[in-house]
């Protein structure tokens, strides 16, 4: 039984909770998507608004503006303020506005409908693209822990090798840093194979140049590199 370095597993965990982060993000906006459809067919009336006021807001850096139509139904002025924002300036001119006959402030602009519209597909295609690109990766994640964890029970450790680390720029601006090992093993049979270790996050590997090897000879496609691993 062998001790190695499990923080790749906790990195890919961390990097799959950013794909369900992102999943959850889409989903928010799908939902309200969703909503502003359903609103507008619980809506009865239109008419043209009377006004519009453009509010603005930072995302990012970036500007994005929300706008609100005015609209008069028995002398009586009600706001219909948009759900969705866009980096795009929105008309300011006169726009359509579903009521309900029920409810006058209950409402959707045919701007804001148009819009929803237009991203719902976009929010579709993005949430089935991501969840992809997770299952894919917590597949693959799973299957490595259980080739590790095999490894762990009976694996051969053959530890100072001489590898090579190479650096992946990584992050906004490249300021953050990947790290693969890759070293040479010669198999049983007098073959040599060059081997890259899974990619390692945050780590500091400047200076090294041994690292240890954890295989399988009888198949040596299942084999784990990291530094300092150690016999329980």
């Amino acid at each position: 039984m062998y001790r190695y370095n499990v923080k790749y597993d906790k990195i890919k965990f961390m990097v799959g909770s950013c794909l369900l982060a992102n999943i959850i993000f889409i989903l928010s906006f799908f939902g309200i998507g969703i909503i502003t459809l359903i609103n507008k067919h619980s809506t009865d009336l239109s008419i043209l608004s009377s006004k519009v006021l453009v509010e603005t807001s930072s995302s990012r850096g970036s500007t994005l503006y929300t706008p609100v139509y005015y609209y008069n139904v028995d002398g009586v002025e009600h706001a219909c303020k948009s759900h969705l924002s866009s980096s795009i300036i929105p008309p300011e001119k006169q726009v359509k506005i579903y009521y309900s006959s029920n409810n006058h402030s209950k409402c959707i602009s045919e701007y804001e409908y148009s819009l929803s519209k237009e991203l719902f597909p976009i929010y579709l295609k993005l949430i089935l693209l991501t969840t992809f690109i997770g299952s894919l990766f917590y597949i693959h994640a799973y299957r490595q822990s259980k080739i590790v964890e095999k490894l762990a029970q009976n694996g051969k450790l053959i530890k100072n090798l001489f590898c090579s680390v190479i650096v992946l720029p990584m992050g906004i601006r490249g300021k953050g840093q990947a790290h693969i090992i890759r070293l040479r093993y010669k198999t049983d049979d007098d073959r040599f194979l060059m081997l890259n270790s899974e990619i390692k996050y945050g780590y500091d590997y400047k200076g090294k140049d041994k690292a240890d090897l954890l295989i399988d000879p009888l198949n040596p496609k299942n084999y784990f590199i990291d530094f300092n691993i150690t016999e329980n």
